[in-house]
C-alpha cells in the first residue's frame, strides 16, 4: 500500500481530505499523523478525531473555542490587573532607574501594561533592576533571568529594558546575550551607557556607569577586531 506524504504543519482536517480523496480515485493509501497510521480504505473524520484527540470533531472544535475565550477571558483580567498596578509600579521603578528616565519610564510601563504581555515586561525589568541595586552577583541575576520563564521575545523586550533604564544594566545584559552582537548594537550600547553617565549625579553611580562604560568599550574593540 502506498503512502500518502504530510507535510509539515498539515492538520487532521488535511490528512483526512487528502486521503478520502484518494478513496475516490480508487487508490488505496495511508499515511502516518504523528505516528498514528491512517487508512483510506475507512477513515472519517470523527474516527481519526477520536483516535487521536479522544472525541469526535464537533466535540474538538467546542472544546477549543472554550480554551480560546477562557484565554481571551484570562488575558483581559491580565490587562486589567496591570492597567491597575500602573501607578504602584512606576513608582516602584522610579526608584530603582535614573531621575532623567522617569517621563520616559512612566509611558513604557502605560504601553507595557496595555501591550501583549499585560505588564510582564517592566515587572520583570523590576525585579532584576531590584537586585542589581541590591549589588548581587550577575551570576545571581542570571538564575532570576531564567527563573521567569521568558520566551526568546520577552527575554529581548526585558533586557533590553533593564540596558536603557537600570543604573548598572551592562553587566547583566552582556552575561544574557545570546551569540555575537553587531556592530550596530555595540554603537547603540555604548550610547545608551554614555546617556546614562551624562546624567549621573550620584558619585556611586556615575563611578558604575563610567566602569561600564569602559566595558562596553573594551567589548566593542575586541568585537571589532574579530569580525
Amino acid at each position: 500500500m502506498e503512502e500518502l506524504e504530510l507535510y509539515a504543519g498539515d492538520s487532521i482536517d488535511t490528512a483526512v481530505k487528502r486521503l478520502l480523496e484518494a478513496k475516490a480515485e480508487g487508490k488505496h493509501v495511508f499515511c502516518d499523523f504523528n505516528g498514528v497510521k491512517l487508512y483510506s480504505d475507512n477513515v472519517t473524520l470523527d474516527s481519526v478525531y477520536t483516535e487521536i484527540c479522544g472525541c469526535t470533531k464537533v466535540e474538538y472544535d467546542k472544546k477549543m473555542k472554550k480554551s480560546a475565550e477562557e484565554a481571551r477571558k484570562s488575558i483581559e483580567e491580565d490587562r486589567k490587573r496591570a492597567i491597575e498596578n500602573i501607578p504602584y509600579v512606576i513608582e516602584i521603578g522610579k526608584q530603582l532607574i535614573y531621575p532623567f528616565r522617569h517621563e520616559e519610564w512612566a509611558k513604557l510601563v502605560e504601553a507595557d501594561a496595555n501591550g501583549d504581555y499585560c505588564g510582564l515586561i517592566t515587572i520583570a525589568a523590576i525585579e532584576i533592576m531590584a537586585a542589581i541595586g541590591e549589588e548581587k552577583p550577575v551570576e545571581e541575576l542570571v538564575e532570576i533571568f531564567k527563573e521567569q520563564g521568558h520566551s526568546g521575545w520577552s527575554a529581548s523586550l526585558t533586557r533590553n529594558v533593564i540596558m536603557r533604564y537600570s543604573r548598572n544594566g551592562y553587566p547583566f545584559y552582556k552575561a544574557t546575550r545570546q551569540g555575537k552582537w553587531t556592530i550596530e548594537e555595540c554603537e547603540a550600547i555604548l550610547k545608551t551607557i554614555q546617556d546614562n553617565e551624562e546624567h549621573s549625579k550620584d558619585l556611586r553611580i556615575a563611578n558604575s556607569v563610567a566602569e561600564s562604560r569602559k566595558e562596553v568599550k573594551y567589548d566593542y574593540k575586541i568585537f571589532v577586531t574579530n569580525m
